[in-house]
């Protein structure tokens, strides 16, 4: 292109040396000087070669404006494209909830409930489950070990089956697929919801016989009873003479319990001895009198020896679990499509007294 502008600009300056000498005649072109003449020619030639370089330059600009625009619109798609993806790795976080190892409390360290590093809150409820192919398939939930879900502000950690034995942690009956509450008492343990309130009870039942084995008992007896409040209203009609006075009568009522069910969880005998030690509580730790009866029996210095005693203890109090407790847990089962029944063996416990005989 350069070179067809300077050919052009050259043959212009041909024309022009023309026009001169046919303008001025031959006499008076003849007097003009050569250098003159080239002059103008050069002169011509001069400006094509500044044009060129204008035009040259105008082309490396618009070039290069069109490359920075190229490159500009590339990397605005690019960070677009970046702001999608983002936004919709976001998105599935928060509607998949995947759990990875180090969203939990390091194994080495998990000696209780296993806890939420983010929110520092123990998981006490857990679901175990199958790998799940469609939360795998999405990139924000590969390696995971499991999700997240929520019901009646319960957070539930859902464990994916092959998983859940890396954490050190035991299962009761054992581990399946099925939905566990953690023992408030023994945290590492989790406990079937089905099964719950019958380990307890066995548990309970078990620690009690413990204590009279350790203290030398040599006969205990473990009684489960029932009750349940009934009101009946009796009618009683009174007349009185008194001066305008009318019959008047007079209802009044009576509260009493009957007991519903009862059930021996254990009736032992012993050999009996006279080296009491001091047995280590779990369930009834803080139970006064238990602690007084281990603290009477282990006194060297005592005086006067028991010789039998029977304590009773609310059932409810020894299995940790509030009744507003156990209506949520009863909520987030049924979310679940599975049968809400803890709550009514949560009531049972606050309807049920333990009691405890023990003979020296």
């Amino acid at each position: 292109m350069t070179k067809r502008l300077g050919e052009r600009f050259s043959a212009v300056a041909d024309k022009t040396q023309k026009v001169i000498r046919s303008t001025l005649g031959r006499e008076e072109y003849e007097k003009v000087k050569p250098e003159d003449s080239d002059l103008e020619k050069n002169s011509l030639l001069d400006m094509a070669e500044d044009a060129l370089k204008v035009s040259a330059k105008t082309q490396r600009a618009a070039k290069k404006f069109a490359t920075n625009a190229n490159q500009n619109i590339k990397l605005g798609a690019k960070r677009v494209n970046t702001a999608l993806l983002k936004s919709r790795l976001a998105r599935d976080r928060k509607n998949l909830r995947p759990v990875f190892l180090d969203d939990l409390l390091p194994i080495s360290h998990i000696q209780d409930t296993l806890t939420s590093v983010k929110s520092k809150s123990p998981c006490n409820m857990l679901r175990i489950v199958e790998r799940d192919r469609r939360r795998e398939s999405n990139i924000v939930s590969r390696g995971a070990i499991g999700y997240w879900t929520s019901a009646e502000d319960i957070e539930i950690l859902n464990l994916y089956i092959d998983e859940a034995e890396k954490f050190g942690i035991s299962f009761y009956p054992e581990l399946d697929k099925t939905v566990y509450y953690v023992n408030l008492f023994r945290k590492n343990l989790y406990i079937s919801v089905n099964e719950y309130f019958a380990y307890l009870k066995k548990a309970r039942a078990a620690e009690l016989e413990l204590i009279a084995s350790e203290l030398g008992a040599k006969k205990v007896t473990i009684t489960l009873k029932e009750y349940i409040s009934t009101v009946s209203a009796k009618r009683r009609e009174a007349k009185a003479k008194i001066p305008r006075a009318i019959s008047a009568s007079t209802t009044y009522t009576s509260e009493g319990t009957d007991v519903v069910n009862m059930e021996i969880a254990a009736n032992l005998t012993f050999s009996g001895h006279d080296s009491p030690r001091e047995p280590k509580l779990l369930y009834f730790e803080g139970e006064s009198d238990i602690e007084q009866l281990i603290k009477h029996r282990t006194d060297d210095k005592k005086r006067n020896n028991l010789i039998s005693k029977t304590y009773s203890f609310q059932s409810s109090k020894s299995s940790g679990i509030k009744e507003s407790t156990a209506a949520k847990i009863d909520a987030a089962l049924v979310e679940m499509g599975l049968d809400g029944t803890f709550s009514d063996e949560a009531k049972r416990e606050t309807r049920t007294i333990l009691e405890y005989h023990i003979e020296f």
